[in-house]
């Protein structure tokens, strides 16, 4: 695991920005219905550092697992995660008055108290749909095959899709009957799906076969296999390869290899990727080997000697997948951006449904260390990356806290919706009681997945 300074800094600016951003949507609305905000904090219980302006106390506490906004007339459920020192001696405690203060939370209209309930993961759901829009807009870099209908370059030797016959070469169209047009996509399919059988629809030949493949649990020796995911063993991608670079004087240049050619096939064996060619050019060193490439519209076949190093041969040129550079334009970015969100919000309750009705172990869900990681991670690949999963992130905070579960924004919602039907409030009583159900049940929760957080990636 890396714990370098790099992985701290990306992971806490992710989390401050996102919880930041998630109170301050309950603090602006609940100002904007003229409700008392006594409390702005970043973290849960004791207070270290903050300042008082305009009736708030803005602050930073000792637990930076979340945050809360404190307002007037909320007493009940702060108390579970405040700090202790803001509650005032029970000798000290007025007597209560018949009727809220005007400026309390529970004296606000109910349509009131469910804006300034919705409008944190409001405000997370509009941060991911803003960031991925501009991240469109900056335009990334992205291979073209990710985007085409899935081949194989090689299913790995003694998996599951082996065993089940798919083959080097094999387009997959379909599993069990949902069309893949996207590498990705073919990747969810296992992934969500570890020991069930699929069915792979491919195109081989010129012809529609139907394989059932047994989706097993990753091999242990693989990186993955913590997550306990679905594995078949599919391999790389098969791509057109492109030459990106050809060497001034090398084997390829003497063979009148051009940058901007693909290669189709190398000593009559077919290329599929980048890998083909390393091994094929390597096992012919000073052997005259026949090369056919596509260049423009056309097919050539030039001949190449491969230079011995080492008793390797060496072409002499750079290679990979083509690339292609998608941009868009503000509003394009926008909706484009609103699509991919939707996409992730289905995958999102894919996974749900599956972790609810045991398809997926608890240990495919990334708590607080591989957050940690994988912030790290995309931090060191660049802000692209790192802002793609802070959007994801943002996303996936913002629907949790809307699901109708107590003690989250969601159960407030649920509670109100409730009274709503019933046209009158639910008792304090009742609903001190679903607040200690529902923060006993999340902590206990939060607890299993930090526990299963620690175990995969350090044991």
């Amino acid at each position: 695991m890396n714990i370098g300074f790099d992985n701290a800094i990306a992971f806490v600016m992710i989390f401050g920005i996102l919880v930041f951003l998630h109170e301050l949507g309950h603090f602006l609305v609940a100002k904007y219905a003229g409700i008392r905000v006594e409390v702005f904090s970043l973290g849960f219980g004791p207070r270290l550092v903050g300042w008082r302006s305009g009736g708030t106390d803005y602050r930073i506490s000792l637990v930076p697992l979340g945050g809360y906004v404190k307002m007037l007339g909320e007493e009940s459920e702060m108390e579970l995660v405040a700090d202790p020192r803001d509650a005032a001696p029970a000798e000290e405690t007025p007597p209560a008055p018949p009727e809220p203060h005007p400026d309390a939370f529970t004296s606000k209209t109910r349509w009131q108290r469910f804006l300034v309930m919705l409008a944190g993961g409001v405000m997370n759901l509009i941060l991911a749909v803003l960031i991925l829009a501009g991240v469109n807009m900056a335009g990334r870099e992205e291979p073209v095959f990710l985007n085409e209908t899935p081949r194989l370059a090689g299913p790995v030797e003694g998996s599951p899709a082996a065993a089940a016959g798919l083959l080097r070469g094999d387009k997959v169209v379909a599993v069990d009957g949902d069309p893949m047009t996207d590498w990705e996509g073919l990747q969810q399919a296992v992934l969500f799906n570890p020991r069930r059988t699929l069915t792979f629809s491919v195109e081989r030949g010129g012809e529609r076969l139907e394989i059932p493949v047994d989706i097993t649990l990753p091999p242990d020796e693989l990186p993955q296999a913590r997550y306990r995911i679905g594995y078949a063993g599919l391999g790389t991608p098969a791509y057109a390869v492109r030459i990106w670079r050809v060497v001034e004087g090398s084997a390829a240049d003497r063979a009148g290899l051009q940058a901007g050619d693909f290669l189709l096939s190398v000593a009559g064996e077919p290329i599929l990727n980048k890998e083909d060619v390393a091994v094929l050019i390597s096992a012919r060193p000073e052997e005259d080997t026949l090369i056919k490439v596509r260049r423009g519209d056309a097919i050539l076949e030039l001949q190449a000697t491969p230079e011995d190093r080492e008793g390797k041969g060496l072409l002499g040129v750079d290679t990979g997948p083509e690339i292609t550079l998608r941009e868009y334009s503000a509003g394009a970015a926008l909706k484009a951006s609103v699509s991919q969100n939707i996409e992730r919000v289905g995958m999102f309750f894919t996974v749900l449904g599956k972790l609810l009705t045991g398809g997926l172990s608890v240990r495919a869900i990334s708590g607080p260390v591989d957050i940690f990681i994988f912030s790290g991670a995309a931090l060191r690949r660049g802000w692209i990356p790192y802002l793609d999963l802070m959007a994801l992130f943002s996303l996936q905070l913002g629907i949790l806290n809307l699901l109708p579960v107590p003690f989250l924004d969601g159960g407030h919602i649920a509670v109100l919706g409730i009274e709503g039907i019933l046209r009158r409030d639910l008792s304090m009583r009742i609903k001190e009681r679903i607040l200690q159900v529902g923060f006993v049940g999340l902590i206990l929760l939060m607890g299993l997945v930090l526990y299963s957080d620690i175990a995969k990636n350090f044991f």
